[in-house]
């Protein structure tokens, strides 16, 4: 007989609900862009500061890197680009989805806030685990910025 299957956490469930709505966003974004491929040059910085942002980001996690919030061990990164923004591939997502606004239609500004929407509630989820895994947390959380650096 087979073991009884273990129902699948609603937090864990939640996790990938929000992960695949921020990638249809996303995806949903790269039509609009491709849409209004004559990009302005405001756009085209904007992209570029953005690929930087999420390179600068994705180089700062090395391999402790996950699609994911799951801490696994390796120590919270505060140093680099986290020293300014405690969500730093976000700003970037955010920076790249503000740059296609600009050269494009009144959709992508609603594309925008849906984003918004779904990468805020992922970093409330997110900020809850990592308070739970690292009781050092709250220290960088004082001393470090959510999603805007030296703003908010």
């Amino acid at each position: 007989m087979d073991a009884p299957v273990e129902p699948i956490a609603d937090s864990v469930l939640n996790d990938w609900v929000v992960l695949i709505a921020q990638i249809g966003l996303l995806g949903a974004f790269v039509m609009v862009a491709v849409d209004a491929w004559l990009l302005k040059l405001p756009s085209l910085i904007g992209l570029g500061i953005a690929l930087c942002v999420l390179v600068a980001s994705r180089v700062g996690l090395g391999n402790s890197f996950r699609v994911l919030a799951s801490p696994n061990g390796k120590g919270l990164k505060v140093s680099g680009i986290y020293g300014f923004v405690r969500n730093p591939m976000y700003l970037g997502l955010l920076t790249a989805a503000g740059a296609v606004c600009l050269s494009s239609r009144s959709l992508s500004w609603i594309l925008f806030a849906f984003l918004l929407t779904v990468l805020l509630t992922k970093i409330r989820a997110e900020e809850g685990y990592l308070k739970e895994a690292y009781p050092e947390y709250q220290e960088y959380v004082n001393g470090t910025k959510r999603l805007i650096p030296w703003v908010w």
